[in-house]
């Protein structure tokens, strides 16, 4: 994790608009790579590093601490980013700094595609392993594990002692990214974490720029929106949105999809202390004080936090509406039968 010193150091290097000046501080770049469609370098310090994500508009980077802030209040586990930019080569660069990243030396982080690699069911391909940008293949696999219930029969294989807690991390997280639409939740932005030995697991997500579509940029905002909020108040964003969610990258143009329809499934299935995480969660996030928070520091246009507004509380809406139907159905099976539904295994 970060030394104190680091984050009372970058708090006095901060340009207009609430970016950290890496260049001012930091004493060394190294490992630079790409990953994904995003550059990133590390940046080292005489007692810590940093990680640089560098993106193609300044969207992403404001979905990517949005995410993060909302995350660290809800008990989400979730990098900590702030904005920041750097002189990479000739030019500067914006994007975002992750203090905590790394999740430190004295520990183990393995994405979501190696673990099935390594202890699924199905003989995954060597070239999988190898963290290929084959995407057809990455996809096939991404759309046959990314659920809960894969991942809860994962968890039973390689952490049966902390199941539960896993599964408790996960649905928090599955939630939020269904409440934002984070439509590039796939295997390799799903992070365990554990100490050196591999116990104590813990479920991180990264890389969460691309939630409300924001990626692709402030056409489509201005296109889709008015078409949104024109709407009846009935869930219409499954026109404008690419619906990713725990599918992978499901086609912008795919109507029949959409992420409330895997949470709505996983939440009929639940117990009652299962579906009192959930909705307690939803109703709790505040997106219009999260939005606030985040322009204080980092101010953006109007239409940008009304498309993310509408995003969110059009997917609420639709989430309690569904829960309540749910619920009276459920209550009226419980009394006439006499059970309690489980979880999916």
């Amino acid at each position: 994790m970060a030394n104190d010193s680091i984050k009372k150091l970058y708090k006095k290097r901060i340009r207009p608009g609430g970016y950290i000046d890496l260049n001012q501080f930091a004493t060394l770049k190294e490992n630079s790579y790409v990953y994904g469609s995003n550059a990133r370098f590390w940046f080292r310090f005489n007692d810590g590093r940093v990680l640089f994500k560098a993106y193609e508009n300044d969207l992403e980077a404001y979905g990517e601490v949005l995410y993060s802030n909302i995350a660290s209040r809800y008990n989400i586990n979730c990098p900590k980013y702030d904005f920041a930019t750097c002189t990479t080569g000739k030019d500067d660069e914006y994007g975002t700094i992750s203090f905590d990243l790394g999740f430190g030396e004295d520990k183990i982080a393995i994405d979501g595609l190696t673990l099935f690699a390594r202890y699924g069911n199905d003989t995954i391909p060597e070239l999988l392993k190898n963290r290929t940008d084959n995407l057809e293949v990455v996809k096939m696999f991404n759309k046959k594990y990314n659920n809960y219930v894969e991942f809860t029969k994962l968890f039973e294989r390689r952490y049966p002692d902390d199941v539960k807690t896993l599964q408790k991390e996960l649905i928090r997280m599955f939630t939020l990214d269904v409440l934002l639409d984070n439509v590039d939740k796939n295997l390799w932005n799903i992070i365990i974490v554990t100490d050196s030995y591999g116990n104590n697991p813990h479920l991180y997500s990264i890389d969460s720029s691309h939630i409300a579509c924001l990626y692709r940029g402030r056409e489509f905002i201005k296109g889709a929106i008015s078409n949104l909020l024109t709407s009846d108040g009935s869930v219409t964003i499954g026109d404008y949105l690419s619906g990713g969610c725990y599918g992978y990258d499901v086609d912008v143009k795919d109507k029949n999809y959409d992420p409330c329809n895997d949470l709505l499934e996983f939440y009929r299935n639940s117990d009652e202390e299962t579906r009192e995480e959930i909705s307690t969660l939803i109703r709790s996030i505040d997106i219009n004080e999260e939005i606030e928070r985040i322009n204080s520091v980092h101010p953006m246009d109007s239409r940008v936090n009304d498309w993310i507004t509408a995003v969110f509380n059009a997917r609420k809406a639709f989430l309690l509406k569904k829960f309540y139907h749910i619920n009276d159905n459920y209550k009226g099976e419980a009394k006439k039968k006499n059970f309690r539904l489980k979880i999916k295994r």
